[in-house]
């Protein structure tokens, strides 16, 4: 039995895809709430003198949903800490990262994935968010 090209390309980045979310660590947003309550800045990312913190980041991504329609409340939230599942979507999807180039290029951005509870159960919200002005760079809904 012979699967189609597009069949394959599909099936394909359906496994990256959730395998980037079962490996990503969740938000622990009581955590970083007390943490950055008591003037820890750790969290904080130093990339750029005007890096928006942890909290910060997943608040403009929230955002994001709000604006697209979605609840973030009612999701599970994967903050890809160095970006490191999104280098490996792209790397294994060359034609999204051709899409997005000249999107993200130049650009300082954090990847989160939004995940029902059951991940495996329905669709994975990407959101790209700029690390220094909280601008939406990506939103999609892949199925």
């Amino acid at each position: 039995m012979s699967f189609s090209r597009e069949i394959q390309i599909l099936l394909l980045t359906c496994a990256i895809i959730c395998a980037a979310v079962i490996s990503c660590k969740p938000v622990d947003t009581q955590t970083t709430r007390k943490k950055l309550q008591s003037g820890d800045s750790a969290e904080q990312v130093k990339l750029g003198e005007n890096t928006l913190s942890k909290k910060q980041i997943t608040a403009a991504a929230n955002a994001t949903l709000r604006r697209h329609g979605y609840n973030h409340r009612k999701l599970r939230v994967f903050y890809d800490e160095g970006n490191v599942q999104w280098m490996g979507i792209t790397r294994n999807n060359l034609a999204l990262a051709d899409s997005l180039k000249s999107r993200l290029e130049g650009r300082d951005y954090q990847f989160l994935l939004y995940t029902k509870k059951q991940p495996w159960l329905g669709w994975v919200l990407w959101v790209i968010i700029d690390r220094n002005t909280a601008e939406e760079l990506l939103f999609i809904v892949q199925s």
